[in-house]
């Protein structure tokens, strides 16, 4: 039972590993479409953050090296990477392993399963990567709206003064219209100031 346990517990690791490459995948590629002789691509929103990339090359990383011990690497469990760089697990090796050392598949599992909580403590966290990232992000984001708000405040006080600018600019035509009315009756002339 504790052997079929321990298998169910290895399948729901693979299955969360592969969910979270696959997430970082999409994330992080561009797609091309191809639509006659023209050619578009879609980035992910990651694409080119290489802080990302490493993330998934340090998962990648953590499960593909070798280990001290009876069992060195992950593959005498039957955990492999596969050519689509997906985790998979070949259930009777093991349960073959865990028949013929339970011990060694267990200082095996601790050993990779650290390592790669030490690779993903670099990127979660208080002082993670992805926290400090989210604070830059925010206060980059304060700046901006920092900015915006001065801009708009500016433009405010721009829009108000042309607003009194067309307004002297009225009065002075007005002003002029009524002196070339008095000028053509003081000529007797007459002076169409309608338009």
């Amino acid at each position: 039972a504790s052997a079929d346990k321990a298998t169910s517990l290895v399948n729901t690791f693979v299955s969360q590993f592969n969910s979270t490459l696959t997430h970082l995948k999409g994330k992080l590629s561009a797609t091309a479409k191809t639509d006659g002789a023209n050619t578009t691509y879609t980035r992910g929103p990651l694409t080119g953050d290489t802080m990302f990339s490493a993330l998934r090359a340090d998962m990648l990383h953590s499960l593909g090296r070798t280990y001290s011990g009876d069992l060195t690497r992950l593959e005498d469990l039957g955990l492999t990477i596969d050519k689509d760089m997906k985790l998979t697990l070949d259930s009777a090796k093991l349960s073959q392993a865990l028949s013929a050392n339970p011990k060694a598949v267990s200082t095996l599992l601790d050993a990779a399963m650290g390592k790669l909580n030490t690779a993903l403590s670099r990127y979660t966290g208080s002082q993670g990567y992805i926290t400090r990232s989210l604070a830059s992000i925010e206060s980059q984001q304060k700046s901006y709206d920092a900015r915006m708000e001065k801009y708009n405040a500016s433009l405010s006080l721009r829009k108000e003064s042309l607003y009194y600018q067309y307004l002297e600019y009225q009065n002075q035509i007005a002003d002029l219209g009524r002196t070339a009315q008095w000028l053509g009756i003081s000529l007797g002339t007459s002076v169409d100031t309608s338009g």
